[in-house]
């Protein structure tokens, strides 16, 4: 993994290492998400600080649609109940960890040298929104989040809003869905 590595390598990687903790995470949510945390601090130490600030952000909105896709899967599970709450716990912790970042990253200057990689960013965070209306992740704070404090510039807020009315137009797009592309568009 490099700083010149296009986002979906960072997804392809960041998969790969995901995989190889899953069934850890079941055990102990805690202790290996700080582990994958570190793991990304480790890749990330001779990166720009905007490219890392980015990075950070890009691993907790692809750990986010991972944990969604761990519920998918526990639903049909006999301990069910028992992974909901971890996950539940997980995604808390990943939705403030987003805060934090942003929070001190330099959001500037991400914009200035990142700005080619913050369009991918944008058709990621949409994906994630509009298609897990049933997440344990709250996706619509998330993006709004992001939206307020990294991506609210005029060109790419044009392209989200006509991705959102696009969806809107879909034919048999289920009425969740609708729902948060309204709240998309209303946000922007």
């Amino acid at each position: 993994m490099t700083e010149t590595s296009t986002i979906e390598q960072w997804h392809d990687y960041f998969g790969q290492m995901f995989e190889m903790y899953e069934s850890r995470l079941r055990e102990n949510f805690g202790a290996h998400f700080s582990e994958l945390q570190q793991l990304a601090e480790r890749c990330t130490a001779t990166w720009p600080k905007a490219l890392t600030d980015l990075y950070k952000i890009q691993l907790l909105i692809d750990l986010s649609s991972r944990i969604d896709e761990m519920y998918r899967r526990s639903q049909s599970s006999l301990y069910a109940y028992y992974y909901f709450n971890r996950l539940y716990d997980i995604a808390e912790k990943i939705t403030e960890r987003v805060v934090t970042v942003l929070s001190k990253a330099d959001r500037q200057t991400i914009r200035t040298e990142c700005a080619d990689r913050l369009e991918e960013t944008t058709k990621i965070l949409h994906d994630y929104l509009c298609s897990n209306p049933q997440a344990v992740m709250n996706w619509l704070f998330s993006y709004r989040y992001i939206w307020w404090n990294l991506l609210h510039t005029p060109s790419l807020c044009d392209k989200e809003k006509v991705r959102l009315q696009r969806r809107l137009k879909g034919l048999g797009v289920p009425a969740k869905q609708l729902d948060l592309a309204r709240l998309g568009i209303i946000h922007l």
